[in-house]
């Protein structure tokens, strides 16, 4: 199997908003209503040009299974991150969030609603401790 984990590009927009509008995606995200294509794809372009954020793919043998965004303007660096429907359950994730933080440095945040269970179970897998709870939201952390 090779693995890549790439910076996403403009014509990644089809196969995210295809993700960010599954109704498990809609569910575990803070903002639940669904994402009109207009406004996805005005955000990708954005990611695509920020200097504050940055959204990766990671592909298994060139197909994408997944994907986590990294916003670097507060003092951790938040964490948000999704997986296609067809690749969940198969702990993609957890290999997703080690590829990602292999070599990099910092403070590392999560937040996560308090009811996603196997987002919370990832995480501590992958090494982040529970650190606050605030209005439903379960927050961890990880120092590298």
């Amino acid at each position: 199997m090779k693995f890549n984990l790439r910076l996403i590009v403009s014509s990644d927009s089809d196969i995210l908003y295809k993700w960010v509008n599954d109704p498990v995606t809609r569910e575990a995200s803070f903002n639940t209503h669904v994402i009109e294509r207009e406004e996805h794809d005005s955000y990708i372009e954005s990611i695509i040009k920020s200097k504050t954020e940055s959204q990766f793919i990671l592909e298994i043998d060139g197909k994408a299974v997944g994907t986590i965004k990294e916003s670097t303007n507060q003092p951790d660096i938040e964490i948000t991150y999704a997986i296609s429907p067809d690749y969940r359950g198969k702990r993609i994730a957890s290999l997703m969030m080690h590829f990602y933080l292999y070599n990099r440095k910092g403070r590392f945040l999560c937040r996560i609603k308090e009811e996603n269970t196997p987002s919370i179970r990832m995480v501590e897998r992958c090494g982040f401790t529970f650190t606050d709870k605030k209005k439903g939201v379960s927050y961890y952390n990880i120092n590298r």
